[in-house]
Formats: structure tokens, sequence, C-alpha cells
């Protein structure tokens, strides 16, 4: 645990050092919030404005703004793996994994501190949140189970490719899937039967309707419903760990 925690703050020291990064990845989750929220309101709410789109969208963003930082993480990654960092852990002695799992504590760290900005903004819009301690550190754990989920899909994938460009090329194949087939912008009662299909095998679904169940004063599900989502959230981050630690071991075994 030390050695994770060590290559974290190195990871974590290298984040904030690096300004056009670290202020980028802030700045973006904002852009997207209004752009969604501003933007689209007109067109969402009515003529009457009597549908809070923001306080419907920001969830949305969050579960975007999670996606986003674990593509970032995975492409971390790999230029690790092509510069050769991977390889100097590999010889160093600690544990072989140790590695993976601080990069996937990387960027949950970052992911955090992000879907805080995202909150902030959007109670300064006039977004209207249930600010209740319990209510909230519930949903942060449906965000770190999500975050280590897609951050498995994403280090699959940065420990497959051969190089960046087709590391970019197969995995932001899911990144505007993962948000448009969801009910990040919108009802999945409004989508044609098909999306609806896919909407509900997209655990993005599962976090944003969590979300929205416990910060979001809007109408939403009750206690069971969010049982199950915790339930599917987590066996989301096993299966995105599970394939990540199986694409390292490739990584192992090949050098």
């Amino acid at each position: 645990m030390r050695i994770i925690v060590s290559i974290w703050k190195k990871n974590m020291k290298k984040y904030f050092r690096n300004k056009m990064e670290s202020v980028g990845s802030l700045i973006q989750p904002m852009m997207w919030l209004l752009l969604f929220s501003v933007g689209m309101s007109s067109f969402m709410t009515g003529p009457d404005g009597a549908f809070d789109y923001l306080t419907f969208v920001l969830p949305g963003m969050i579960g975007f703004t999670i996606v986003s930082a674990s593509i970032n993480g995975g492409t971390s990654w790999i230029d690790e793996r092509m510069s050769g960092i991977v390889k100097t852990y590999q010889a160093a002695p600690i544990s072989r994994f140790a590695p993976l799992a601080a990069n996937v504590m990387t960027v949950l760290s970052k992911v955090l501190i992000q879907c805080l900005v995202i909150l902030a903004v959007g109670l300064l819009l006039g977004a209207s949140l249930n600010v209740n301690l319990i209510s909230i550190l519930i949903a942060f754990l449906l965000v770190i189970l999500f975050g280590i989920g897609f951050s498995g899909i994403a280090l699959y994938f940065a420990s497959k490719a051969p190089n960046g460009g087709a590391y970019h090329m197969v995995i932001f194949m899911f990144q505007m899937p993962m948000l448009f087939f969801s009910n990040a912008l919108y009802t999945t009662a409004q989508l044609p039967l098909i999306f609806k299909v896919i909407a509900t095998l997209n655990p993005m679904t599962y976090l944003i309707s969590g979300l929205r169940r416990l910060t979001a004063t809007i109408p939403s599900h009750g206690v069971m419903d969010l049982i199950v989502q915790l339930a599917i959230l987590s066996v989301f981050a096993l299966f995105g760990m599970m394939i990540a630690t199986n694409a390292y071991k490739g990584i192992i075994d090949h050098d």
C-alpha cells in the first residue's frame, strides 16, 4: 500500500505542476455543464419553464466527466508504456500491480476534484441540490464505483493498444455513446425502444439515476432502486478491474 500511495503522490504532483492539464481538466467540465444546461435548457424546459433542466442534467455531466477523466488516465498509462516507465516499475522491488492500482487512485482523485467543481458551478448557476451529508457520501460511493469500472476499461485498452493513436481511436468510441445512450440529457421514456434497451445495459444510466435520487430535488426512484444501482455499479467496478488486471498480466508475461 505504501508503494501505491507513493506512485499516486508522484502522479498527483505531476498533475498539479502541469497547469495546462490541471486547469484544463477543471475548465472542461464547467464548459460541458454550461453548454448543456444553459445552451439546451430553452429547448428542454418547455414554454412555462417548469422543468428544472439544470438540476436534471447536472448528474449526467458528472458521469461524462468521469468517463473523460478515465480516458485521460488511460492516456497517461499508454504514455508510460511507450516511454518504458512501466518496464522500470516491473524491474523495481515492488508489487507488480502497484502501478496499476496507483493509476486508478490517481484517476479517482482527479474525478472527485472535478465533481466538486461541477457541483459548485451547478449551485452557482441555480441548481436545486440536496446537500444532506449521508446522500453526498453515498453519491461519492457511486462515483467511485463507476470511476473504477470505466478506469478499468480504459486501462484495458491502454494495455492492449499498440500505440496512443490506436488507443484513442478505440476508447473514444465509448465516450459519446455512453453519454447519449443513457438518461444523462433526457429521460429514457423519450427514447425509441432499441435505445431504451441500450440505456438499460449502460452502467452510466445507473450512476445518473442514483445521483439524481440522492442529490437532486426532483422526482426520483426509491430506496430499492438505489440498492440495485449500487449493486450494478459494484459489478461494473469488479468487471473493470478484472479486465484491466488481465491485460496488465499480458504486459508482464510478454516482457
